[in-house]
């Protein structure tokens, strides 16, 4: 059996059994990109022990799904977060064929981490977004007393 044969699985899951409910257009896509672009055309380069694929994005992704480019940057960005996907040279144009290391398939808990990496970096937000209120909050009651200071000595230069 050769390396390319090990590497690809003979029987891999189904979408069902790896994508969790409810998942959106572009992971189903991605899945899809992966196991029928991807994986299936890689090769394994000696030098750099690495599975590696070449060629134009666009122009696969619209021979075997027949869908716009425009779709083609969410799609790959799901592989690419998930490190299903490297990016070793950018194509396109002048700079020729993209290289991507393959890494491996997408899986439900790469998701789920997707998932949870999320929900951390909103909680970080959220948490970061809340000192800044605070801090706002704190400015104006130092401007509210510096206003009523000002307003009691104009009173008092008044009545004087």
């Amino acid at each position: 059996m050769t390396e390319l044969e090990e590497f690809i699985d003979p029987d891999p899951p189904t979408q069902a059994e790896v994508l969790p409910p409810g998942a959106t257009r572009a992971k189903v896509l991605a899945w899809d990109f992966y196991n029928q672009i991807f994986q299936p055309d890689c090769k394994w380069d000696p030098g750099d022990r690495q599975y590696v694929w070449t060629g134009s994005i666009g122009t696969a992704v619209h021979d075997r799904f027949g869908i716009s480019n425009v779709y083609t940057s969410s799609i790959m960005r799901e592989l690419y977060r998930m490190r299903c996907l490297v990016r070793l040279r950018k194509g396109g144009g002048k700079g020729g064929l993209t290289v991507i290391a393959v890494m491996h398939p997408p899986t439900e808990s790469l998701w789920a981490t997707e998932q949870i990496s999320s929900n951390a970096a909103t909680s970080t937000k959220s948490a970061a977004d809340d000192q800044r209120f605070r801090d706002l909050t704190g400015r104006v009651e130092q401007l509210e007393s510096a206003m009523q200071a000002v307003v009691r000595v104009l009173a008092v230069k008044e009545e004087g």
